[in-house]
C-alpha cells in the first residue's frame, strides 16, 4: 500500500473513531457500534491484506498478529479495541512511512553537499 492510500484511510478512521465518541456522549449506542465496524473494516483490510500475503510465503508478521487479535476482538464484541488497534497501527505505519521520506530527503541533501572533485 502506497503512502497516500495509508494516509488517506488513516484519517478516515479517525473520523470514524472521532464520529464514534460524538454517537457514544450522545447515547446512539447502535450508531456507535456500526461506526467503530466500519473503522475497523476500513483500517483492517489493508493490514489483513498484507497478513495473508505474508502468510502465504510462511512468514510470521506483525501484520498477521494485528490481524488475529482484531478478529478475536471482534468476535467477543469488543468493536473499541479492535477499532482503536486497527486506527493505531496505521497511524504508526504512516509516520514510519513520513520518518523514511525525511531520513531520504535529507541523505539527499547531504550528499548534495559533497564535493565533486578532491585536491589531494
Amino acid at each position: 500500500m502506497n503512502a497516500r492510500r495509508t494516509v488517506q484511510i488513516t484519517a478516515i478512521s479517525a473520523i470514524l473513531l472521532g464520529i464514534a465518541i460524538v454517537f457514544h456522549i450522545v447515547g446512539w449506542h447502535n450508531a456507535r457500534q456500526l461506526t467503530l465496524i466500519t473503522s475497523t473494516f476500513l483500517a483492517g483490510i489493508p493490514i489483513a491484506s498484507k497478513a495473508f500475503k505474508t502468510a502465504r510465503m510462511k512468514t510470521f508478521s506483525i501484520e498477521l498478529l494485528v490481524t488475529i487479535a482484531v478478529i478475536r476482538a471482534m468476535l467477543i464484541g469488543e468493536y473499541v479495541e479492535s477499532a482503536a488497534v486497527t486506527f493505531l497501527f496505521l497511524f504508526g505505519a504512516m509516520l514510519e512511512i513520513r520518518t523514511m521520506e525525511k531520513t531520504r530527503s535529507s541523505l539527499k541533501a547531504l550528499t548534495n553537499l559533497a564535493p565533486l572533485e578532491a585536491r589531494v
